[in-house]
């Protein structure tokens, strides 16, 4: 019967571990215990509803993020194209980024991640809209990343890869409530 409740009592511990940042659990010894979840802290931000989207031009340039979502201090800060990573550690890093083709144009978009001024290896995304009446399209790229040091740059850039736009025609926006940038600390 001790066996029974023993077991019970690890498989609701295991349970409630999705759940709960801090759980009771008793060992068998019989001492209440008191185990945490590292929960690692977030930072988020987004293109909400910017005055002007922002379109891409042929030449990578950071994508401008107009609204911040939850952000804790402790180990994160930012600009509106950019979040710095604080404390060094082990993050996980997802950037999602939506287009739209104006002006009845066919274009494709490029996106990766920088970290630190370097592109991250396996962060590259490409979008493609035909025209006006199929004129969005998202992709989203997650990466784990290891810093050693303090205050490490997170920036999203974007560029218009190809297109049938003339020289000088506007091709390719990012998409309002389409992009988001999220960090999160995992060790």
């Amino acid at each position: 019967m001790f066996l029974k409740i023993n077991i019970l009592a690890l498989f609701l511990a295991v349970c409630s571990l999705g759940y709960a940042q801090k759980i009771k659990v008793i060992d068998n010894k019989g001492t209440l215990r008191t185990i945490e979840q590292g929960i690692g802290n977030v930072a988020e931000t987004y293109l909400a509803t910017p005055v002007v989207s922002q379109v891409l031009t042929n030449s990578f340039s950071s994508i401008g993020f107009s609204g911040f979502g939850i952000f804790d201090l402790s180990d994160f800060t930012g600009t509106s194209n950019m979040l710095i990573i604080i404390k060094p550690g082990r993050y996980e890093i997802t950037y999602r980024v939506s287009t739209t083709a104006i002006n009845n144009e066919t274009s494709g978009g490029e996106f990766y991640l920088e970290v630190g001024g370097t592109e991250a290896p396996g962060t590259r995304a490409y979008t493609y809209s035909r025209n006006s009446l199929v004129d969005k399209n998202s992709v989203a790229v997650t990466k784990i990343i290891e810093t050693t040091t303090a205050n490490v740059t997170i920036i999203v850039k974007g560029r218009i890869y190809a297109s049938t736009a003339a020289a000088g025609v506007s091709s390719l926006t990012m998409t309002n409530n389409g992009s988001s940038l999220l960090v999160k600390r995992i060790k």
